[in-house]
């Protein structure tokens, strides 16, 4: 029974993302909080308080659901900040939550940390080129400590597909997942300090919500 906490998940993340397209704002009010704390019911009734790194993870989908509410909030200037706070120690979290036994694995790893290094330092850099230029340089250290944080995060998740204390199923959700929410927050960056992207919103709810869901599923097939 407790999957139908999943599948209440799923069906407000759809009904989220049609109000994001017809720009249904208080749908979105309402909806967007919910998909989170459906998704934390799945994971505490699974019993993921009662093991570690699930225990981790589920306090990542906590601040998660307040990154949600913060970001809701109609004063940018009080609603962002608090925001990716929020969405910097989910991102913790989950690296904690991804640790393997076997950490590094050999050229696998090397080739993953210069892949992700390389994608990060362009979007890094033309990220910070655009803060400058529109003189908003006081978010240069914050979105940099961020980055790093995503980084760090989906370098952890991929690199699960190698470590031999991970079943395969459990490390392809997860490391998947860690991808499509990676791509939110670029998607989110790009379109808010860099250039508006066509449908961009909807394209960054959707990556978000299929990542946090992908990478629950993993972490409930793998611990409870």
């Amino acid at each position: 029974m407790n999957t139908i906490f999943l599948v209440l998940a799923v069906f407000a993340a759809i009904i989220e993302w049609v109000a994001v397209g017809k720009r249904c704002r208080k749908v979105e009010y309402l909806i967007k909080p919910a998909v989170m704390i459906f998704l934390l019911a799945w994971l505490i009734r699974s019993g993921s308080l009662q093991q570690d790194q699930p225990l981790w993870f589920t306090i990542g989908l906590f601040f998660s659901l307040l990154g949600d509410i913060f970001l809701l909030i109609p004063q940018e200037r009080i609603g962002f900040p608090l925001g990716l706070t929020a969405f910097f120690l989910t991102q913790l979290c989950f690296i904690r939550t991804f640790q393997s036994a076997n950490f590094l694995h050999g050229i696998y790893s090397l080739i993953l940390a210069g892949v992700i290094l390389l994608l990060f330092g362009w979007l890094g850099w033309r990220l910070m080129r655009s803060l400058i230029t529109k003189g908003m340089q006081l978010f240069i250290i914050p979105l940099s400590l961020y980055m790093l944080a995503v980084a760090a995060m989906l370098f952890r998740a991929l690199s699960l597909n190698f470590q031999p204390d991970w079943n395969s199923t459990p490390a392809l959700l997860i490391s998947s997942g860690a991808i499509a929410f990676a791509a939110s927050d670029t998607i989110l960056a790009w379109n808010k300090f860099i250039a508006p992207l066509q449908y961009g919103r909807i394209a960054l709810m959707i990556c978000y919500h299929v990542g946090q869901i992908l990478m629950a599923s993993g972490v409930i097939l793998q611990f409870l």
